[in-house]
């Protein structure tokens, strides 16, 4: 499966929709140039997305980004998958099936 967003697509893995085994990659709109913007996202994230369980989407986002498996469209294409109302949820299986905006 590939995301297409860090924030809701790693609740779900925190909240056991997905399993952090099925995840490709994830394509996010996050601009993280550094280890301090990626800590500053985490803070923001554990209390707006991840409220259910903070400690579980962070160690899910910490092994992603180990992995390279996060991907921040928006600092290297200048796009961004596009999430809301594009049909298929924060989730495909393919990037063929990504909407884009630019970023």
């Amino acid at each position: 499966m590939i995301g297409l967003s860090v924030s809701y697509c790693i609740a779900d893995i925190g909240n056991d929709i997905v399993g952090l085994d099925q995840v490709e990659k994830i394509i996010g709109g996050t601009q993280c140039r550094n280890p301090g913007d990626w800590e500053s996202v985490i803070t923001r994230y554990r209390r707006k997305y991840w409220k259910e369980h903070p400690d579980q989407c962070e160690a899910a986002l910490r092994k992603l980004l180990k992995a390279g498996k996060i991907f921040q469209s928006s600092l290297t294409d200048h796009r961004i998958p596009l999430v809301m109302n594009s049909g298929t949820g924060h989730w495909v299986s393919a990037e063929s099936e990504i909407k884009w905006i630019p970023g």
